[in-house]
């Protein structure tokens, strides 16, 4: 995952909690092709929400934080799930947002 998204060897951490989402969520033979996600909350999960490490992303720069011509988002690189939404990192102050 690092490799491919070209990341920094410093996101290890970040790409093994995005490769735990993702394998709780993939079929298991072993449990008669359910998913671990499925025998814990009894329900198939939700993969319309899955997005590839380390793509672009951009988040919403909040009203009060611009002028009225300024941008109303900013590039920053998906690193992760959170129960809140999304991982997002500033490439420029390397500051993870949720």
């Amino acid at each position: 995952m690092l490799y491919d998204s070209k990341l920094l060897k410093s996101f290890w951490g970040y790409a093994i909690q995005a490769a735990a989402f993702l394998h709780n969520r993939i079929p298991c033979t072993s449990i008669k092709d359910h998913t671990p996600y499925e025998l814990t909350y009894f329900t198939k999960p939700d993969l319309s929400k899955i997005r590839i490490f380390g793509c672009d992303a951009y988040a919403k720069v909040a009203d009060t934080q611009r002028r009225k011509l300024d941008h109303k988002s900013k590039k920053m690189i998906f690193i992760g799930y959170s129960s809140m939404g999304y991982r997002v990192m500033d490439p420029v102050t390397r500051r993870v947002t949720v």
